[in-house]
């Protein structure tokens, strides 16, 4: 089965204004394609944005930024989006939300 592979990061720009979401599709589309390092970088401008974010909407962004870190071998990096997570999954109240934080860091601290 073959995948498209999104283009590298110099083509990935879009003309004008770039918003949170472009950033995360963009980081989607590298994470599908196994590109962790673009997908990290891509989460990464997406958690930058300066418009306001919901916090189940950056708990779910900082899970993804987390897994693609743990996909690139490098766990104890994911464990610093994973900590600002749990600390607003605290706030939201979304039991499925803190159940998804705690699996996801408990297999960065087995790794």
């Amino acid at each position: 089965m073959q995948r498209a592979i999104p283009p590298d990061s110099t083509h990935a720009r879009v003309p004008g204004r770039e918003d949170r979401s472009q950033h995360e599709a963009i980081g989607d589309l590298y994470f599908a394609a196994d590109n962790y390092a673009a997908a990290v970088e891509s989460f990464t401008a997406a958690l930058r944005e300066a418009s306001p974010m919901a916090p189940a909407e950056r708990c779910r962004l900082l899970l993804r930024l987390a897994e693609a870190e743990a996909q690139r071998g490098r766990a104890t990096e994911s464990l610093s989006p994973l900590g600002e997570a749990r600390a607003i999954g605290r706030l939201v109240g979304d039991a499925r939300l803190r159940a998804a934080i705690a699996a996801r860091y408990a297999a960065a601290l087995n790794d």
